[in-house]
């Protein structure tokens, strides 16, 4: 639950169970996003580390390079994340078939995006030619995200404005099996998940609250 703003990266998880979620890396156009990949040492490493890791509800905007890179097959699930990039000359992702990744939001505010790299470096620019090469990201949108600021600066620009559609539109990380069910869920601002019908894309989980229906007022 960390926000990072105008650096050189966003983070480098490198070994195995990790668990990355619900940061906000405002990269300001002048790193790359998230990079790593799953390596595991049975000489130096517990057995309970061995599993996969989990990268999930971060939002990676304005990033240059690549949005996530993993610099081999890895045994690495990413869930609800949010990718926005503000140029048509970087990545959204360069990865490999071992990487399952799903329910996230891709968005490219310029205009065409430069695309996704998968296995054996074949670029597709296409969100649906991706898809349908991969098996990838099935339930995942290509959409704008609809941060409450046009031009996000602070952590609390990066909430949703009320038609977002991130909204409801994640993965219960715990029904899919990826989070244990004593795990901690909550989001960047400790609220419980979900608040809705399902999670919320991104690291906020928004809440609402219906007005009441009858509103007669006793004389």
């Amino acid at each position: 639950n960390n926000y990072g703003f105008h650096s050189g990266g966003g983070a480098y998880p490198d070994g195995t169970g990790i668990k990355l979620h619900h940061n906000i890396f405002n990269l300001d156009g002048v790193g790359p996003g998230i990079g790593g990949g799953w390596n595991y040492d049975p000489t130096n490493s517990p057995a309970p580390d061995s599993g996969a890791s989990l990268i999930y509800n971060n939002v990676v905007y304005n990033f240059i390079g690549y949005g996530f890179y993993c610099r081999s097959q890895t045994n690495t699930a990413l869930r609800n994340n949010i990718f926005v990039v503000k140029s048509g000359s970087w990545d959204f992702m360069q990865f490999y078939s071992a990487v399952s990744s799903d329910y996230n939001l891709y968005y490219c505010t310029a205009g065409s995006p430069q695309g996704w790299y998968w296995t054996n470096n074949v670029l597709y620019s296409s969100f649906a030619a991706f898809r349908a090469a991969s098996g990838q990201d099935a339930h995942s949108l290509y959409a704008d995200p609809q941060f409450v600021s046009a031009n996000p600066v602070t952590a609390a620009d990066f909430k949703f404005k009320s038609t977002s559609p991130c909204i409801d539109a994640g993965q219960d990380l715990k029904r899919a099996g990826l989070l244990a069910p004593a795990a901690q869920y909550q989001d960047y601002l400790g609220r419980p998940i979900p608040q809705g019908a399902a999670p919320d894309i991104g690291a906020y989980e928004e809440t609402s609250v219906s007005p009441p229906t009858d509103l007669h007022i006793k004389q």
